[in-house]
């Protein structure tokens, strides 16, 4: 009786972390472009000032993050962390190392521009020194799809590394991504 009793424990227990790690690591999909804009038009991003965070994978307990300064040239971080603990396991910096460069972020400022993107459920956040802001809510190693501009009298076209089309108000979509 006291096996099955331990059996049954089990089970509830990995189902119940399961279910825990599914809902803190994982996303909902299908969000609607209006929505979404009218969401996030006046939302303050200005944490994220010169700094470009996305998801490199995810596992049912770990995220691997990318983070570096934005528009520049130096190598990435590469941030671990862990859904259960809701704590960064390892940051490695071994792209830094290699090219001899010193290290540009510190612990802390990674660990709180994890936290504030985590508040998000963005695959990838940029934002540069003017606040402009590139955003991907839709799927992880994939460009920016949104583009929030500081400059509202930008043509209806724009090219930053993407062509983005003006979709509403200072808003452009990405015209290469493929979403639905």
């Amino acid at each position: 009786m006291k096996k099955y009793s331990l059996y049954t424990l089990c089970i509830f227990l990995f189902f119940n972390i399961f279910i825990f790690s599914t809902t803190s690591c994982q996303r909902k999909q299908n969000i609607n472009k209006d929505e979404f804009i009218e969401k996030y038009q006046i939302e303050d991003f200005s944490k994220f000032s010169n700094s470009f965070i996305a998801i490199r994978s995810k596992g049912l307990l770990e995220v691997t993050y990318m983070i570096h300064e934005f528009g520049s040239n130096l190598p990435p971080y590469f941030v671990i962390y862990n859904c259960l603990t809701n704590s960064i396991i390892k940051i490695d910096n071994t792209m830094l190392k290699e090219e001899g460069i010193d290290d540009y972020y510190t612990e802390k400022e990674i660990s709180d521009l994890i936290i504030e993107f985590r508040k998000y459920d963005f695959y990838l956040l940029g934002s540069d020194n003017e606040g402009n802001v590139l955003i991907n809510p839709y799927e992880i190693n994939q460009p920016a799809f949104y583009v929030r501009a500081t400059n509202t009298n930008l043509p209806d076209t724009i090219r930053i590394g993407y062509v983005y089309k003006k979709f509403k108000d200072n808003w452009y979509i990405n015209t290469q991504f493929k979403h639905e």
